[in-house]
């Protein structure tokens, strides 16, 4: 069960996309998959507000690129990732 794995992202006010922001920066301080079925594609971009270099850089040809898993939920409601965490990661991610 993953559920003891997921966190809720905060609100903040006037800041838009910062629970991609959050969910990206997570992934990038921890080395841990990033898990949502967001592309990403406004975060490459230089015109993104708060994509910085790092954040693109990541994303287009760091850990982000091998790190990103699309899921679904099938019928009976199982969580199916599009690619299984790695061995051993459970409490470091």
């Amino acid at each position: 069960d993953l559920e003891q794995y997921v966190t809720v992202c905060p609100v903040v006010d006037n800041e838009p996309d910062v629970d991609d922001l959050f969910t990206i920066r997570s992934a990038m301080n921890h080395g841990c998959q990033l898990v949502d079925n967001d592309n990403y594609r406004d975060w490459r971009s230089e015109d993104k507000p708060g994509a910085r270099a790092d954040v693109r850089q990541w994303l287009l040809r760091g850990e982000g690129v091998s790190l990103k898993v699309n899921y679904l939920f099938d019928l009976s409601g199982k969580f199916i990732p599009s690619v299984p965490p790695p061995a051993g990661a459970g409490s470091r991610c």
